[in-house]
C-alpha cells in the first residue's frame, strides 16, 4: 500500500470487493475504485530493469 497523492492511495495484492469491504467496514470514506493493469510494455521494463546489455567502461 502507498500513498501515491493527496487523495490517491495504492493497493497491491487485493481484490477490489475485499479493499472495498474492509474501507467500509473501518469507516474510511472513498468514492471511487480503480483497477490498474500494467501494459506489455510496463511489465517488460519491470521484468528486465536488472538486465544489463551494454555497458560502459571506467576508462
Amino acid at each position: 500500500m502507498a500513498a501515491t497523492g493527496e487523495d490517491l492511495l495504492a493497493i497491491e495484492g487485493l481484490p477490489g470487493d475485499r479493499v472495498a469491504a474492509l474501507l467500509t467496514a473501518g469507516g474510511v470514506p472513498f468514492s471511487e475504485l480503480r483497477q490498474h493493469r500494467a501494459s506489455l510494455e510496463e511489465a517488460y521494463m519491470e521484468l528486465t530493469r536488472d538486465g544489463v546489455e551494454f555497458s560502459a567502461s571506467g576508462r
